[in-house]
């Protein structure tokens, strides 16, 4: 299989590793739990969510720095190459945690340390928070 490059996740996870660890506040910290039971995630990948969401502040100051100083289209291609992965495996039947876990590898990277998974869970539940990723409630 080929080493897939995704410049925008590997820049942002980069950026969480080097970082201070931001402090989280208990609002962020829970996910939306209406959109937990609407994407049929259990309570592991609900867990995993919250503990990507503690780092939520850290992921949202460095995509806002990013748009205001590098580039403004940095988002939406962050978005789209989380949304590609999305849509491949939920066009094929994948949903829940299964579909959960499939987007937490893909956001670990390949050969992932644990530094760089937990920058790449922080970046999947800031997207997941933000309703970038998996399906929105109808409320």
């Amino acid at each position: 299989m080929a080493d897939i490059k995704f410049p925008e996740l590997e820049v942002v996870c980069s950026r969480i590793i080097s970082s201070e660890l931001a402090d989280s506040t208990p609002y962020i910290a829970l996910p939306p739990p209406e959109k937990i039971t609407h994407n049929q995630l259990g309570p592991s990948s609900a867990k995993k969510i919250t503990m990507g969401l503690m780092q939520a502040p850290l992921v949202a100051g460095y995509i806002e720095k990013m748009i205001t100083h590098v580039d403004p289209d940095f988002p939406a291609r962050l978005i789209a190459g989380f949304r590609v992965e999305y849509d491949k495996h939920f066009h094929n039947g994948v949903r829940g945690d299964g579909l959960f876990a499939l987007l937490e590898l893909f956001a670990a990277g390949r050969g992932a340390d644990f530094d760089r998974h937990a920058a790449g869970l922080a970046v999947l539940a800031h997207l997941f928070q933000m309703c970038d990723i998996f399906e929105t409630t109808s409320a």
